[in-house]
Parts: structure tokens; C-alpha cells; sequence
């Protein structure tokens, strides 16, 4: 049981550490210079410094990416109501249900 929590920790004070970026490293500053910058990591998920999250809703999103370049609406009967907006410049896919996020893609 000790040594479980003894793993537990060193996983928990890892993934603490792993979260800290060293903002004077070259290929940071490089990343600052970025027309779009996304972080999507376990800690957060950010696109140019503000956050974003599943479950937003969608003019929420709208007004953190802009307008979108392409729109899908499902046409399979289990998801009627689903619609994809694409952001092509910046690689970025959301599926929306009901008008609230449920699926980011990056690529």
C-alpha cells in the first residue's frame, strides 16, 4: 500500500511539473510567434492564450476562432442534430450538437 502511494505521487508532482513551460527557451519564443497558437495538453486547452473547453457553447467558440470556413450538417439519422464547423487556416474541426461543442479536433 505505501509503495502505491509512494507511485501515486511521483505520477501526480510529474504531470505538475510537465504543465510548466520554460518561457526562455528558443522554441517557445518561436511558438509565441505564431499566427495560431493552440496548447491542447492534460492541463489545459487554449488557442492564443484563451481558454476553451467541450462542452462551450457555440458562439462562445465562434468569438475565440472567428468565422468559420466550412460548415457539415450529419446526415446519418442518429445524428440530425449534429453540424461540424471547420476552420481550415487553422486546422481545427468542432463537432456540435445542440449548439454546445462536443468533439475539438486539431490536426
Amino acid at each position: 500500500m505505501k509503495l502505491n502511494n509512494i507511485i501515486l505521487f511521483v505520477i501526480i508532482i510529474g504531470s505538475i511539473i510537465s504543465c510548466k513551460q520554460t518561457k526562455n527557451s528558443p522554441a517557445y519564443k518561436a511558438f509565441l510567434t505564431q499566427e495560431h497558437r493552440f496548447v491542447l495538453n492534460e492541463c489545459e486547452l487554449t488557442y492564443n492564450e484563451k481558454p476553451f473547453y467541450i462542452g462551450m457553447p457555440l458562439e462562445e467558440a465562434r468569438a475565440l476562432f472567428g468565422e468559420e470556413s466550412n460548415t457539415y450538417r450529419g446526415g446519418m439519422s442518429v445524428y440530425k442534430n449534429k453540424t461540424t464547423f471547420f476552420w481550415k487556416k487553422k486546422g481545427l474541426r468542432l463537432s456540435v450538437f445542440d449548439n454546445i461543442v462536443k468533439y475539438i479536433y486539431k490536426r
